[in-house]
């Protein structure tokens, strides 16, 4: 019994794809057969239609030229009412004069006879079947029945014919052939529209239809013959064919359509189960992946919690979208109040009392370069709290934006710290070490004295043994005298205790008294000194004691890190700002230190094997004072092959700043 059943269940299907062919078959067959006798009847009353109206064109037409050869022959007889004589050269002017042939278009030709034979009282037909044409011949009687003549129409056939049946589009597609019936029933040809076809001949695939007119005391048989396809047009024919194609096409497609369905139905059930299943586990991954997602975001909420630092994570437009414990307890804001805000609403940073504007902001700096952006210790940049305390910070903005690109919706985290601490023990530092430089200063001064007392011989003889070692001290002692100095100056300038006075200064002089301090050492290592600057240049509004640091630093640096034979060039001119240019031909700066240039009691590691004396301190006090006096410094350098130094200016010179100390 199962097996039937199982039988039954595999037969069925096919048993019913088969039904739907031969239904289909089936209504296309009954479409066809409609649509055919559909066809045969419109095409058959068109025909009919068609042949009705040629037939009534051409009785119009006749009647036409009687009615207008009746109006000629009026018009004549109202021209000659006094003789009653008409000839035919009267006829002609009457004719000219009436100007008859552009009044009556279709009339070919008139004449006037006169023929006692053809007496006769009204209007009459005659065919010449030799040149196959005829006339309309129209008598003409005086008032008192005197019989004047007769006017005669002559008419080409075939013109008269091809004005019907060619000059009209709707016959066209048709053939007309027209016979003259003799009184004996035989019939002549006089007019063929399409002789390719014969109208007269029988042919089960053409309408064809016969019909008998008179014209005047003539009798003309007329032949109507066309196809069912010209009388409604090829689509309309072929109608029926493509009923039988698409219906042919339709049935064997639902006939495949439906095995197909029904033999892939088992395939298809296995196919939902397997999916089913797949999904199945899939749904499980998932939860097992969701709960590992959210283990490690408590995982990472609790390291965020737990950090020292303040972090806040930022969008690529610069809005908060995530912020930690610290920054919230450092800010003073709680994360919901901060969520949407732009960064530069929350993370106030203010730099010399004013606050940073958005395009010097780390943050988009970070966007921009798809870099680190970073606020050191020494910038001296400020955090202001939610309620207005303002405190020194350190900072980095850290872009999420590489090649693999960053976390959905993260574009830069931000990490800062509250540095006051720091900074409070940096400033006790460079108190300690001002007040130290200030006490050393008092007996170096005095160790220098009485060096040179005793060098000078001062205090009595010395031999040249003893000489020497006083020498070596007073060198020596220089040496930490000028270490002192810079140890003070450095203080100052950490401190903010350093004043800036400009004033219009000769820059000339100051670059000639440098060098001439420098000459000793230049003359020694046979140097060359490039002045490319004017002998007249414009004073400069600067002060005058720190510029004198900067050329001291910039020139000595290129003195000392310049080999024997070496070239240093000054370069000073006025441009879109003031600019200053030194550079050498000496050691240069190897790559790795160029970013720690600028550092205290830094020195480049290529120098310290030449044996060359330096404290370090020089360039960091160079950058300090020309950027608090609104200036730029940069440098480029090659290893082996020298360095520029390029420090500038506005035009108006130094920005004045106040402090109760200055830099010597």
């Amino acid at each position: 019994m199962f097996l039937k059943l199982n039988l039954i269940r595999k037969i069925s299907p096919i048993i019913i794809s088969f039904l739907i062919l031969f239904s289909g078959l089936l209504a296309t067959f009954f479409a066809w057969n409609y649509n055919t006798k559909l066809l045969n009847f419109q095409s058959l009353a068109r025909f009919d239609f068609l042949t009705k109206n040629a037939i009534s064109s051409l009785e119009n037409k006749e009647n036409r030229n009687l009615d207008v050869l009746t109006d000629v022959k009026a018009l004549v007889l109202s021209q000659d009412t006094d003789n009653n004589i008409i000839t035919s050269k009267t006829f002609k002017n009457f004719v000219k004069e009436l100007d008859i042939y552009s009044k009556y278009p279709f009339i070919s030709s008139l004449d006037f006879i006169k023929n006692p034979f053809n007496l006769v009282s009204s209007t009459y037909t005659s065919f010449n079947k030799k040149d196959n044409s005829f006339s309309i011949i129209a008598p003409v009687y005086t008032k008192d029945k005197k019989y004047l003549g007769s006017i005669q129409e002559n008419i080409d056939t075939g013109s008269f014919l091809s004005d019907i049946f060619l000059s009209q589009p709707e016959f066209q597609n048709m053939d007309f052939e027209i016979y003259i019936v003799s009184p004996d029933k035989s019939e002549s040809l006089i007019y063929d529209t399409n002789p390719s076809l014969h109208a007269k001949e029988k042919d089960t695939s053409f309408l064809q239809n016969r019909s008998e007119i008179s014209f005047a005391d003539m009798k003309w048989s007329v032949y109507s013959k066309a196809l069912p396809q010209d009388i409604l047009g090829l689509t309309s024919v072929r109608f029926k064919n493509y009923i039988l194609i698409f219906g042919f096409i339709g049935s064997l497609s639902l006939f495949v359509i439906n095995l197909s369905l029904a033999t892939s139905r088992k395939r298809a059930i296995d196919i939902a189960e397997i999916m089913t299943a797949s999904l199945k586990r899939r749904t499980e991954d998932l939860e097992i992946t969701k709960e590992n997602t959210e283990a490690e975001r408590r995982k990472l909420n609790t390291i965020l919690s737990s950090m020292g630092e303040c972090l806040v994570a930022v969008s690529s437009d610069g809005r908060i979208i995530l912020m930690n414990q610290m920054a919230q307890a450092t800010l003073r804001i709680a994360e919901a109040d901060s969520y949407g805000k732009k960064i530069e609403e929350v993370l106030i940073l203010v730099k010399d009392g004013k606050t940073l504007p958005e395009n010097e902001y780390p943050v988009y700096k970070a966007i921009k370069g798809q870099d680190i952006s970073r606020i050191y210790f020494q910038d001296n940049v400020f955090l202001k709290d939610s309620e207005g305390r303002v405190f020194p910070v350190v900072l980095s903005a850290i872009s999420t934006l590489g090649k693999n690109g960053g976390a959905e919706g993260v574009s830069v985290i931000i990490v800062f710290h509250d540095i006051s601490v720091e900074k409070a023990v940096d400033e006790a530092k460079t108190e300690f070490v001002s007040l130290a430089a200030h006490q050393l200063r008092m007996p170096l001064t005095a160790i220098r004295w009485y060096a040179e007392m005793l060098i000078s011989e001062d205090v009595g003889k010395v031999n040249e043994d003893q000489k020497s070692y006083l020498n070596e001290i007073h060198q020596n002692n220089e040496r930490m005298v000028n270490l002192v100095n810079q140890l003070l100056s450095v203080s100052r300038i950490r401190l903010g205790t350093f004043k800036i006075e400009p004033k219009a200064i000769n820059l000339n002089e100051i670059v000639d008294s440098v060098l001439g301090e420098l000459k000793p050492m230049i003359t020694k290592k046979k140097m060359n000194i490039v002045k490319n600057y004017k002998d007249d240049l414009k004073p400069f509004n600067a002060d005058a004691d720190l510029m004198r640091v900067v050329f001291q630093n910039l020139i000595s640096n290129a003195v000392k890190y310049t080999p024997e034979g070496g070239t240093i060039t000054i370069s000073m001119e006025y441009d879109k700002d003031f600019s200053i240019r030194v550079s050498d031909t000496g050691y240069g700066i190897p790559k790795k230190d160029i970013g720690k240039i600028f550092t205290q009691l830094y020195r480049a590691e290529n120098v310290k094997e030449k044996d060359v004396e330096g404290t370090g301190l020089g360039l960091y006090m160079v950058k300090s004072i020309v950027e608090q006096a609104g200036g730029m410094i940069s440098f480029s350098s090659e290893e082996n092959k020298g360095t520029i130094f390029h420090v500038s200016f506005q035009k108006t010179g130094m920005r004045a700043k106040s402090g109760t100390k200055s830099l010597s």
